[in-house]
């Protein structure tokens, strides 16, 4: 219980780690971001839940006969296909957005807004590790995520370039987490047993 509790633990900290980076007096025009935030946010839930308890369900049956990975593979083209819709409207609609929610001609969104491309695959690895019963590889992601890797780019940024810089600090912190689930994915996808990945299937 205290494995899960963790993993689930730090992957929440991850939302009082973006609000108290964005939403201080000097920069509190970030805060109007939020709902945007939350809906793309939503969407990698969306997918990372859904997908993992189908695939979960499916790999414990005593009929699992490798179809499982087809989920796994949906979850995450559905991922990608809506982070990528999700940035197209946030593009298209910016102004109008960004007007509704009261923001002035900063709201350094174009920078901070980076790390949504990579946020949905990031909450679906915490939610897949933990169906196939890899809770460390769940923690480790969400508490580089949401404390170590983003705590310190927050800290160590500004004071090595800018003040401007704070921005890059979870861009950064999303890349280099997708990296780190990527890997670990692909090497537990291919230990379970009939285990393939998406890469595999391609030869």
């Amino acid at each position: 219980y205290f494995k899960y509790l963790s993993a689930v633990f730090g992957s929440d900290m991850i939302t009082s780690v973006y609000s108290a980076s964005t939403t201080g007096r000097r920069n509190g025009g970030m805060a109007v971001v939020a709902p945007v935030w939350n809906i793309i946010y939503s969407l990698g839930f969306l997918m990372g839940i859904g997908g993992s308890v189908i695939f979960s369900r499916k790999r414990g049956s005593e009929k699992c006969d490798g179809s499982e990975n087809q989920y796994f593979t949906s979850a995450v083209i559905g991922a990608v296909i809506l982070s990528i819709l999700a940035w197209i409207g946030a593009i298209c609609f910016e102004r109008p957005i960004l007007t509704f929610f009261e923001a002035d001609g900063s709201s350094i969104v174009r920078t901070y807004a980076l790390s949504f491309l990579l946020l949905p695959f990031n909450i679906f690895s915490t939610y897949y590790f933990q169906a196939i019963m890899k809770p460390k590889a769940a923690f480790v992601v969400s508490v580089a995520r949401g404390l170590v890797i983003s705590g310190i780019l927050i800290m160590v940024l500004p004071a090595l370039v800018n003040a401007d810089a704070i921005w890059f600090a979870m861009p950064v912190t999303e890349l280099l987490v997708m990296l780190y689930a990527a890997s670990m994915i692909r090497k537990y996808t291919r230990a379970l047993p009939g285990g393939t990945t998406y890469a595999d299937t391609r030869h």
